[in-house]
Parts: structure tokens; sequence; C-alpha cells
């Protein structure tokens, strides 16, 4: 029998440290900038589509409660 010591994937890579734990958070724009450089090479290939996964990743979250929207505007997402 064959054992793997790996942890699965994150079905998020790098969302969860895209928005500060300082309770700021941050704007869309803001996110949507600072998420390619995050983004696995192999999965984004020049951060393609990295607007449309960062409202997948967004929602899901939101729906989580790891993060929630500031009533603020611009919005302003900030870790729950």
């Amino acid at each position: 029998m064959v054992a793997f010591n790996r942890k699965p994937r994150s079905p998020w890579p790098g969302a969860r440290n895209v928005v500060p734990e300082d309770g700021t958070g941050l704007t869309l724009d803001a996110i949507r900038e600072r998420l390619p450089a995050l983004l696995p090479e192999d999965l984004f290939p020049g951060a393609a589509k990295a607007n449309w996964w960062a409202k997948t990743v967004q929602l899901d979250l939101e729906a989580k409660g790891v993060i929630v929207r500031d009533k603020s505007s611009p919005l302003r997402l900030r870790k729950a």
C-alpha cells in the first residue's frame, strides 16, 4: 500500500493571502491587481481569466463567511 503525505491542493490557491489580516480590507480593483502574482502559472498562464476566477472565489468565500463586504464605496472586502 502506498501512502501519500501530501495535502490536497487548495481549491483557491493564493486567494486567502490577498486580503490582509489587519481588517482594513481591499477594494476589488486592488484584489485584481495583487491576485495574478499569487496564481499558479500552470493553472492560469499569463493570469488568463484571473478576473473571472477572482469573482468566483469572492462569492464562495463570502458564502462560507471567510470574507465580508464593507458597506462602503467603492466596495471593500475584508476577512471576517
